[in-house]
C-alpha cells in the first residue's frame, strides 16, 4: 500500500514516501504531539494477513528496542493503526558513508576512526544478542556532529534470550531457530560463512566491517567478481588482490584489516568490542602514523536527512529474517575478558565489612593496566556481593569468557585464599590455586592474584604494565583490609550525595589517621575529596583533595586515581575549568590503567561539556566495552541529548533502568529534555515535585521549573530569587545558566539570554553544539549577540585543542 501525504497513523502525520523494500515501507511523518519529524515503516499490505510476517515485523522492532548506544539509532515508537502495523525511528540529519566515499578513499586516521565506532555500536548491539548481517556502507550515517551510527538492522534477529528475558521472550525464540542455507546480506559483504548459509555469530560482522574498512581506505572491495556467484566465490577462496593504497598502510592498520577478513573465524577477532579497542588504541596513540597522514580529498558535506526508519528496513535482496547463535563468540584461544567476582568469606569473624568486595575492585584496579585484558569493573560486579551467583551464569549475565572467584579464611595468623577461573563457554574451570599468606604480608595478596592470572592467561606484559603489577607498599594487615572495605565504597562516589560522599571520605580518613603515608588510601581519598569539592566547593575542600592526589603521587608516581582526582580538581570551579590539564591528567591515567572506567567516564563528561562528539563516542564507547550496562549507559544518553537535541536524546533516557533515572544527574536532565520538548502542561506537575523533594542548595530544579513556567507564561521571578541564594560555584551551576538562558529566550530577551550562556561558557559549558541542539533558544540564533558568542566559543576550543595537539 502507499500512503498519501496528510494520512494519520495514530499521532503522527504522513509527510511524504522516503523508500520501499521486501518488508517494508518508510515514511517521513510529523509527531503532532512533540512538533517534531520522525520516520515510519509500515508492514504491506499484502503481509498484513501473514502471521510469519507480523511475527517478523515484531521481532525486527524488538530487536532495534533492546539497543541503546550513541552509534545505533533510536527505535522511538511501535503501534497499530486500523490494521496498518508500523514502527517509528528518529530521522538522522547526515550522509550515509557511501556518500562520504564518493570523492574517494578516505584517509587512514579517518576511516579507522569511523570503523571504531562502527565496531562499538555492533559491539553493543552483539552484548544484546543482535548481529546485524548486513553492514555496509549505506547502512552507516555520519551526522553533522560527527558520530558513525547504524542503520539497517533488517536482517538482524535475536540470538539467544537476553538477561531478564520473558518466558514469552524464550519460547519466541526458540521457535525461531536459524534455518540452514538461507542467504541473507548484500553479496559483496557477506562473510564466508553467510554465503555457505551457515549459522552466524558477531564475527561476521567483524568480516563485513572489515571489507568496508578495506573499501573506506581503497575505495574498492577487496572481493569483486563479474557476477554475484563469482565475488561469493572469492569471499568463499581468494586473498584480497594486492593494492597501492593498502600496501602503504601502518603496519598495525595493515594487521587489524587482514585479521578482520580472515576465511575461518576463528581467526578472526574473537569479539567487535577487541576490534574496537584496536582501532581506537590506533587511533588515539601520539606517534602513530594513522594520526600523522594527511586526510585524503572527498566530496564535501551534503547535510541530507536520512531516514533511520530505514534500520527497521526488511532487505530488498531477501525478506527472511534468522535467529543467531549468542553473540558472546567461543573462538579458539584463552580468555581475554573476564570479571572478578566479590570473595566471599568462609568461617572468617571480624573481617572488615565489604573486604570481599573491596579484595575484587583492588584486583579489578591492578588489571586494568593489563590492554590485553579487558575486565569488568566493580560496578559491574557489586551485585553478587550480596546475591552469589553460579560462576558461569553470571559470566553469561555479564558477557564475559572467563569468571575468576574465591574465598578467604584466616587460620592461626595465616591468610588463606583460593581462587578459580571458570571458562563461561564450557562452564569448565580453566584453572584454580591456593595462596597462603602469614600475618603481616597481606598487602602482597592483590599482587600475587593478579600475577598468577597473567601467567594462568598467558599474557604477554609490556615492560611498564609488569611495573605496575609489582610490589606493593606493605602496610599492616588491620590497615589492608580497611583500605580493602573502604574500597568497595568508592564505586558509590559520583553519584551519591554530598552525605554520602562525606562518609566515603571518612572511611580512608581512619586508615590514613594510622598510615599517614599509605599512597593508595591517598589516592583512593584523593578521588573522593575531589567529587565532593566540586558538590560542596569550598577552597579547604580543593586544597585538601590536591594535598591528598599530590602527596599519593609523590609516593607512588604510577597510581592512576590521583591523576583522575587532579582531572577533576582541575575541571572545577575552583580549578578555573581547565580542560587542557583535565584531559592531560584523565590521558596520563589512562597509559597507566587502559581500563580503568571512571578515568573514561570522567573524559566523556568533559568533551560532552565541550562538544566534541568525535571524543565523547570514543570514550563512552570505550566505557561501554567495558561495563556495557554501567554509568556510561546513562552518559551515553545525556551525550545525545545535549549534543543531538533533546527529542533525540529522550527516547534513550526513558530506555534507562529506574535506577539510572534516579540518580541526582539523571532526574534533573531527563527533566530538561521533557521541559523543552514535551507539552508544558504535561510536565509542569512532576517538575514542582521534584523541586519540593529536591534540597535547597540543589537549584537545577527550580532552574527546569522556570522554563516550564515560561513556556506558559507564568511569573518565573519566585524561582529565579531562590536560584540566586545558591552557591554559584556547584559544579554543574553552568547548566542552571543555561537554564536561565531558555527562560529569557522564551521572553523574548535576546541579550539577557546570550549574556547567560556566555557565563555558562566561561565556567565549564563552552559547548556551541549544546546551544544549537536546544530547541527553546531557536529564537534566538540568528542574532548578532549569538553569532558573537558563538565565535568566542569557537576560539575558546581552537585553544583548547591547540594545547592538546598529540593528546586528542
Amino acid at each position: 500500500m502507499s500512503l498519501a501525504p496528510g494520512h494519520r497513523l495514530g499521532p503522527y502525520e504522513i509527510k511524504g514516501e522516503l523508500g520501499r523494500g521486501g518488508m517494508g515501507e518508510v515514511y517521513r511523518a510529523r509527531d503532532t504531539r512533540l512538533g517534531r519529524e520522525v520516520a515510519i515503516k509500515i508492514l504491506p499490505a499484502a503481509f498484513a494477513a501473514d502471521s510469519e510476517s507480523i511475527r517478523r515485523f515484531e521481532k525486527e522492532a524488538h530487536a532495534v528496542a533492546s539497543l541503546s548506544h550513541p552509534n545505533i539509532v533510536t527505535l522511538l515508537d511501535v503501534g497499530e493503526e486500523q490494521g496498518v502495523r508500523y514502527a517509528v525511528a528518529e530521522l538522522v540529519a547526515g550522509e550515509t558513508l557511501r556518500t562520504r566515499m564518493a570523492g574517494g578513499a578516505l584517509s587512514p586516521r579517518e576511516a579507522a576512526e569511523i570503523a571504531a565506532q562502527i565496531a562499538e555500536g555492533l559491539a553493543a548491539a552483539h552484548e544484546k544478542g543482535v548481529v546485524h548481517r548486513d553492514v555496509k556502507p549505506e547502512n552507516v550515517v555520519i551526522t553533522p556532529s560527527g558520530f558513525a551510527r547504524i542503520l539497517d538492522f533488517g536482517l538482524a534477529k535475536r540470538s539467544a534470550p537476553a538477561i531478564g528475558a520473558t518466558p514469552e521472550d524464550e519460547a519466541t525464540s526458540s521457535a525461531l531457530m536459524t534455518e540452514p542455507g538461507v542467504v541473507a546480506g548484500t553479496v559483496g559483504y557477506m562473510s564466508p560463512e553467510q554465503i555457505r548459509g551457515a549459522a552466524v555469530d558477531g564475527r561476521s560482522d567483524v568480516f563485513s566491517l572489515g571489507v568496508v574498512l578495506w573499501e573506506m581506505l581503497t575505495g574498492r572491495r577487496p572481493f569483486r567478481g563479474e557476477s554475484h556467484v563469482e565475488t561469493m566465490n572469492a569471499i568463499l577462496k581468494e586473498e584480497p588482490p594486492p593494492d597501492p593504497s593498502v600496501a602503504a598502510l601502518p603496519p598495525e592498520l595493515d594487521r587489524i584489516l587482514r585479521r578482520c577478513l580472515e576465511k575461518r573465524r576463528e581467526n578472526r577477532y574473537h569479539s567487535a568490542a577487541d576490534l574496537a579497542h584496536d582501532l581506537k588504541a590506533l587511533v588515539s596513540t601520539p606517534t602513530t602514523a594513522v594520526r600523522a597522514m594527511p586526510p585524503a580529498p572527498r566530496a564535501g558535506f551534503r547535510g541530507s536527512w536520512i531516514a533511520v526508519a530505514i534500520v527497521l528496513f526488511g532487505a530488498a535482496l531477501v525478506g527472511t529474517f534468522l535467529l543467531m547463535r549468542p553473540a558472546r563468540p567461543t573462538g579458539g584461544g584463552l580468555p581475554r575478558t573476564m570479571a572478578v567476582l566479590p570473595f566471599r568469606a568462609i568461617g572468617t569473624e571480624g573481617s572488615a565489612e565489604h573486604f570481599g568486595l573491596g579484595l575484587a575492585d583492588s584486583l579489578i584496579g591492578r588489571l586494568a593496566a593489563v590492554r590485553e585484558l579487558t575486565v569488568r569493573p566493580t560496578s559491574a560486579v557489586a551485585r553478587y556481593e550480596t546475591v552469589p551467583a553460579d560462576a558461569a551464569a553470571a559470566g553469561r549475565e555479564l558477557g564475559v569468557d572467563a569468571v575468576l572467584e574465591g574465598t578467604y579464611q584466616k587460620l592461626g595468623g595465616v591468610t588463606r585464599v583460593s581462587v578459580q577461573m571458570t571458562d563461561v563457554g564450557r562452564a569448565a574451570i580453566l584453572w584454580s590455586d591456593r595462596i597462603e599468606l602469614p600475618e603481616g604480608r597481606l598487602f602482597e595478596l592483590q599482587d600475587e592474584i593478579s600475577n598468577r592470572i597473567v601467567e594462568k592467561l598467558q599474557v604477554k606484559l609490556a615492560p611498564e604494565e609488569k611495573r605496575l603489577l609489582e610490589g606493593s607498599q606493605p602496610v599492616p594487615d588491620l590497615a589492608m583490609e580497611e583500605y580493602l572495605s573502604a574500597r568497595a565504597l568508592l564505586r558509590e562516589v559520583s553519584n551519591a550525595t554530598p552525605q554520602r560522599r562525606v562518609e566515603i571520605v571518612n572511611a580512608f580518613d581512619r586508615i590514613l589517621a594510622n598510615q599517614p603515608d599509605f599512597a593508595r588510601a591517598l589516592g583512593a581519598r584523593a578521588y573522593a575529596k575531589a567529587w565532593l569539592a566540586f558538590v560542596v566547593p569550598s577552597r579547604e575542600n580543593h586544597e585538601a583533595a590536591l594535598w591528598d592526589a599530590e602527596r599519593a603521587l609523590s609516593l607512588d608516581p604510577e597510581l592512576a586515581e590521583p591523576r583522575v582526582a587532579r582531572a577533576s580538581l582541575a575541571w572545577s570551579s575552583l580549578g578555573g575549568w581547565d580542560v587542557v590539564t583535565a584531559v592531560r591528567e584523565l590521558t596520563s591515567a589512562i597509559a597507566r590503567a587502559p581500563n580503568l572506567e571512571i578515568a573514561h567516564l570522567d573524559l566523556a563528561r568533559i568533551y560532552i561539556h565541550s562538544g566534541w562528539s568525535k571524543e565523547v563516542s570514543r570514550e563512552i564507547g570505550t566505557a561501554l566495552r567495558l561495563h556495557p550496562s554501567g554509568e556510561a549507559q546513562r552518559m551515553a544518553a545525556s551525550a545525545t541529548t545535549w549534543l543531538e537535541g533533546a527529542a533525540t536524546g529522550l527516547p534513550e533516557m526513558r530506555r534507562l533502568s529506574p535506577e539510572m533515572q534516579r540518580s541526582w544527574a539523571a532526574r534533573w536532565q531527563f527533566l530538561w529534555a521533557r521541559a523543552v520538548v514535551e507539552d508544558p502542561a504535561r510536565t509542569l506537575p512532576d517538575a514542582e515535585a521534584l523541586l519540593r523533594e529536591a534540597p535547597r542548595s540543589e537549584p537545577a530544579f527550580a532552574a527546569v521549573l522556570a522554563i516550564l513556567r515560561a513556556r506558559i507564561g507564568q511569573p518565573t521571578a519566585d524561582l529565579e530569587r531562590q536560584i540566586a541564594e545558591a552557591d554559584r560555584r556547584l559544579g554543574h551551576f553552568h547548566h542552571v545558566l543555561h537554564f536561565l538562558a531558555d527562560v529569557r529566550a522564551i521572553q523574548g530577551d535576546a541579550a539577557g539570554s546570550v549574556e547567560l550562556l556566555r557565563e555558562a561558557s566561561k565556567t565549564g559549558l563552552p559547548c556551541g553544539l549544546c546551544f544549537d541542539m536546544d530547541p527553546m533558544l531557536a529564537s534566538i540564533r540568528g542574532s548578532k549577540e549569538y553569532a558573537a558568542l558563538k565565535k568566542e566559543i569557537e576560539q575558546r576550543t581552537a585553544g583548547y585543542r591547540a594545547a592538546l595537539k598529540g593528546v586528542l
